[in-house]
């Protein structure tokens, strides 16, 4: 990613923080620029996770817990843009649901504002209560319709970006499945926590390569060895999540965490 570019992003997240009087500990490109497999005209998916200062967690009124901009066409990046960002608290709690999504961000390749020992927290805080069943689930129905309605249509040809995303999701499952850690974010990366035969890469270069050169509503024809891969992939029954059970006994962890990073940063 050009610098001038990411500068720009980090500016107009402290712009955001100022308006909000926020901290924000981690801001990241999610999409298909994130992804490894953007588009001539992909827009900018900017996510974030921030705290507020101690006064906030303190008050008995309920409080917003996420921040999101519109979607506005930016001239400096030539593409849309827009910023959504999730509190502390509500990205730790849905680390705790097993949400999928806070392990994204957490692995994204692309960060605009990182913070070492927010970032080594998280971490390990992932780590110790993932549960590979929720990880199954979320990406196993993230896309399991859509590609659905796909297979039952008789025409040959899919958009080439929702190509990106079924093989995406089905690329994270094999990744459950070898490497039975929680999955990084993106195409390259989930490549190497697998052994892929050489026409399978071969047809995901291809792909990609193809996409690079589109814009997003670009379709493309269907391909045999990637349509079995993902059929074979995806439609693999799974054990459902027994999420109540995983907050029970994570709790204790998740408000250490919470607090610490509170306390930690509002002293600063």
């Amino acid at each position: 990613m050009k610098e001038h570019l990411k500068k720009h992003i980090c500016s107009k997240l402290n712009e955001l923080a100022g308006q909000h009087n926020i901290k924000i500990l981690h801001a990241i490109e999610s999409g298909s620029r994130a992804w490894g497999f953007p588009s001539t005209d992909s827009d900018y998916d900017v996510r974030f996770i921030y705290v507020h200062n101690l006064d906030h967690y303190l008050s008995v009124d309920g409080k917003r817990d996420v921040i999101e901009t519109l979607i506005v066409h930016d001239p400096t990046l030539g593409v849309d843009f827009d910023m959504n960002g999730w509190d502390l608290k509500k990205a730790v709690y849905l680390a705790l649901r097993g949400n999928a999504v806070v392990n994204e961000w957490h692995t994204s390749p692309i960060q605009y504002v990182y913070n070492e020992e927010f970032h080594s927290n998280l971490k390990k805080f992932i780590n110790q209560v993932s549960d590979l069943k929720a990880y199954y689930h979320f990406y196993r129905n993230y896309m399991r319709q859509p590609w659905e309605s796909y297979r039952e249509d008789q025409a040959k040809k899919i958009k080439i970006k929702h190509y990106c995303y079924v093989l995406r999701c089905a690329l994270a499952l094999k990744w459950l499945d070898n490497q039975k850690t929680p999955p990084p974010m993106d195409v390259p990366s989930l490549l190497k926590g697998g052994s892929f035969s050489q026409g399978l890469k071969d047809q995901i270069d291809l792909l990609i390569s193809k996409k690079a050169e589109a814009i997003e509503a670009n379709t493309i024809e269907r391909n045999q060895i990637l349509d079995e891969f993902i059929d074979k992939t995806i439609f693999v029954e799974r054990q459902r999540p027994f999420k109540d059970k995983l907050q029970e006994r994570h709790i204790d962890k998740a408000n250490q965490l919470f607090k610490e990073m509170v306390l930690l940063n509002n002293l600063k």
